[in-house]
């Protein structure tokens, strides 16, 4: 197995599901990459679009989701842009600086010192992965709604490219009125991402399953969520053999009248993240972000 990048899985979050802890199981209200969209079944239509910065608005990323009934299609966009190419404009003449002297250093193919670049022969590229996603939801009973998910996914690395096809499935059920159980499987069967160099890259299924519950306060003018959720996800494939992760999430959302909503979580990988959000009659609002785990201090 190769790795080249990010799972778009992860990146694909939405940002209320990111500041709960990355919670996948439960069909928030907006809804991630990969992640259960069953209540969607219970939306006449729905439009969200999401912008997220990392590492200081090198890499960015841009998912736009559209429902219509029991249909649901998203595309997920994440790259880096403007990526200086130098293999071509290193004019390598060695220390003095000079064409066809034999001194130390001359047509090795290294930067060594004396040397320069031509600034006229860098060229520029691109690094980028796309994710096309449709989905289906429906009723099992009253009580419990279902999605399913295909994905086709599309990187591009400026000199090689890779193609792959995933499939995904949820479950949402209510016993009581506060009361939400969600179940999320990911990567059925094993994505692989075909690339063009004839390497393999393979996304393992992973498990996901998840509880909140609403306790409403002051005659429902204040609402505090706890969240809970248990991962397994397999870290690598050797043949038919898979070492696994049993992880565990938690999240807490506090709702002031339905419209302001102040998040905070702890993902799996022990990372501490926060949120917000507002609600309106015609769009919502919302912001997260997270805390490295080698410092605490320091936002990324």
């Amino acid at each position: 197995m190769v790795q080249y990048g990010e799972d778009p899985l992860i990146q694909g979050l939405s940002l209320q599901a990111f500041a709960l802890g990355q919670i996948r199981a439960l069909p928030l209200e907006t809804p991630s990459i990969g992640g259960n969209a069953a209540a969607l079944t219970d939306r006449a239509w729905f439009l969200n679009a999401q912008h997220t910065e990392a590492f200081g608005g090198i890499y960015q990323t841009d998912v736009v989701q559209l429902v219509k009934g029991p249909w649901s299609a998203a595309v997920f966009r994440g790259g880096v842009t403007g990526i200086a190419d130098t293999r071509s404009a290193l004019e390598d003449f060695g220390a003095d600086g000079i064409a066809n002297t034999g001194d130390t250093g001359e047509g090795n193919g290294i930067f060594d010192p004396g040397e320069r670049l031509n600034l006229s022969a860098i060229t520029f590229f691109n690094v980028q992965q796309w994710v096309g996603e449709a989905g289906y939801t429906g009723h099992v009973s009253e009580k419990m709604a279902y999605s399913t998910q295909m994905r086709i996914i599309f990187h591009d690395l400026g000199t090689q490219t890779g193609f792959g096809v995933g499939f995904h499935a949820g479950l949402l059920y209510r016993p009581w009125r506060n009361l939400t159980l969600g179940f999320q499987a990911t990567n059925l069967l094993t994505t692989t991402v075909f690339w063009s160099s004839g390497s393999r890259e393979h996304y393992p299924p992973a498990l996901f399953a998840g509880a909140k519950y609403q306790f409403n306060l002051a005659e429902k003018a204040l609402s505090i969520s706890p969240l809970i959720q248990v991962e397994y996800q397999q870290k690598s494939l050797a043949g038919l053999a898979a070492n696994g992760h049993l992880g565990l999430a938690l999240g807490t959302e506090i709702s002031f009248q339905d419209q302001i909503k102040l998040r905070l979580g702890r993902s799996s990988a022990d990372q501490f993240t926060v949120g917000a959000g507002i609600i309106t009659r015609y769009f919502n609002v919302d912001y997260a972000t997270a805390f490295s785990t080698l410092d605490r201090k320091s936002v990324v």
